[in-house]
């Protein structure tokens, strides 16, 4: 396990000399809060960021959300994508979702709007290749937000002073804050502690990610030429480790994001999950049946589309195992049919 902490403005100004001595790991840093205004950046942000590169310790980013809509959603995001101009944190980049007084005063309690939110956060950053996750509480995650929907992306999970936190797929967990004994050497009163059992930094730097380039093999790569297709053994199965995706998975054995996609029915090639069991041998040309894909528009339910397509949402499950239940599709989804 890596150690962490999360900080804000609220910690003041930070020795991060005497932090790395206790023995940091890792640090995420908020860059600020709600919609890209400048008078809503952290004030202590670029100091943190400077330090934490003088120091070499990795870090993440998070912004604290308080969108609205989703375009509010878009604007947190040029906040963060503004911010981040010419940095290369090692860690991920987060959205904080949680449900405040200011969300309540406003009236917002939608679920589907809240993961909205944070599919267009997330959407909007990973265009711009950063690697991306949300963060939230207990409360928030069984309440407020279909989980479900956000498996693409990695998580944060809020649990502080509780030994043993659900297993919600979390990479990194809060494990104090300050009102629970949180605290680090270094830091002036209380801080955030998290713990994280991912190597953050190999898979986003060897993948490119947030700003690195890629990872290549440098070793004469002029004359290293390639294995002949002939004498690649390439297994009959893949289980997706944490951070692959389908085109390093296709590039890694020669063949095509769109064949995997065929061959295993995957709708969104953007969205495989840790431990799903990937079939590499076959080809789109040898599947003898056409496949088709509709994308959900507003106010479609399932048994519908089963019916304008001639066969039943038992099968349309069967063809669409990232839908766990039937009566949750969403407006954009693009689901097998066929």
């Amino acid at each position: 396990m890596y150690k962490g902490i999360d900080v804000s403005k609220y910690q003041g100004v930070i020795d991060w000399d005497a932090v790395k001595k206790a023995g940091l790991d890792f640090a995420i840093l908020r860059c600020g809060y709600g919609t890209d205004l400048p008078s809503q950046d952290d004030p202590y942000f670029e100091r943190n960021v400077s330090e934490c590169d003088r120091l070499g310790i990795p870090y993440g980013v998070y912004l604290y959300s308080y969108a609205l809509s989703i375009e509010d959603a878009h604007s947190e995001a040029k906040h963060v994508l503004r911010l981040l101009k010419n940095k290369k944190p090692s860690y991920p980049v987060y959205i904080d979702i949680e449900y405040d007084t200011y969300k309540n005063r406003h009236g917002i309690t939608g679920k589907q709007l809240f993961t909205d939110i944070v599919k267009t956060f997330c959407e909007d950053l990973e265009a711009d290749h950063y690697f991306v996750g949300w963060y939230t509480n207990k409360e928030f995650y069984e309440g407020y937000i279909y989980p479900e929907q956000l498996k693409a992306y990695t998580f944060w999970y809020a649990r502080p002073h509780v030994s043993n936190p659900e297993k919600y797929g979390q990479a990194i967990s809060q494990t104090e804050i300050g009102t629970t004994g949180g605290h680090w050497a270094g830091i002036n009163g209380a801080c955030d502690t998290d713990i994280c059992s991912v190597d953050f930094p190999k898979i986003i730097k060897s993948k490119g990610f947030n700003g690195f380039d890629k990872t290549i093999n440098q070793t004469n790569p002029t004359t290293v030429q390639p294995k002949p297709e002939s004498v690649i053994n390439v297994p009959d199965y893949y289980m997706v480790q944490y951070g692959d995706t389908l085109s390093g998975i296709a590039e890694r054995f020669h063949t095509t994001v769109a064949n995997l996609a065929a061959i295993n029915h995957i709708a969104n090639p953007n969205l495989i999950r840790t431990g799903q069991k990937l079939v590499l041998k076959g080809s789109v040309a040898t599947d003898k049946v056409s496949v088709i894909y509709y994308v959900v528009k507003p106010g479609d339910t399932l048994s519908e589309i089963a019916i304008q397509y001639k066969t039943s949402v038992k099968n349309l499950c069967k063809l669409n195992p990232q839908i766990k239940n039937p009566d949750r599709i969403y407006a954009g989804q693009r689901i097998r049919v066929k």
